[in-house]
Formats: C-alpha cells, sequence, structure tokens
C-alpha cells in the first residue's frame, strides 16, 4: 500500500502561548477537541491537516511525528 497523504504533524513549543497566537491568528488554523494529557497539548486544525502542538523546553523530544 502507498500512502497519499497525512493526516497530521505533531512538534514541542518554548513557549506554548507564543506559539498558539502564531499558528491560530497568523496561520488562521483553529482549536480541535483534543484528548487529556500529563502536559499542555493543544490540537489546531487547518482543512483536513492537523498540528499537534505539545509544551517541552527540552531538546525535539522522540515523540515528533507525522502521522
Amino acid at each position: 500500500m502507498r500512502a497519499t497523504r497525512f493526516t497530521h504533524v505533531s512538534i514541542h513549543a518554548y513557549d506554548f502561548e507564543e506559539s498558539m497566537r502564531f499558528y491560530v491568528d497568523v496561520l488562521g488554523m483553529r482549536r480541535v477537541p483534543s484528548p487529556d494529557f500529563a502536559q499542555p497539548v493543544e490540537w489546531l486544525q487547518l482543512g483536513d491537516q492537523q498540528l499537534h502542538l505539545f509544551l517541552s523546553d527540552g531538546p525535539a523530544p522522540a515523540y515528533h511525528h507525522i502521522g
């Protein structure tokens, strides 16, 4: 089977509020319901693509991914 698209990208943010302002106010993404995780996480959507943004002040974690 060949992949035809991806559904989301998951990345971290050092400054969660500033990152949210950028993705929502500048890029026009909208918040969508997200699961309750142990750390702050927001799921944003633009068209049928999603960005899963989570708070982390360390280096890029192993759970960055494209799904």
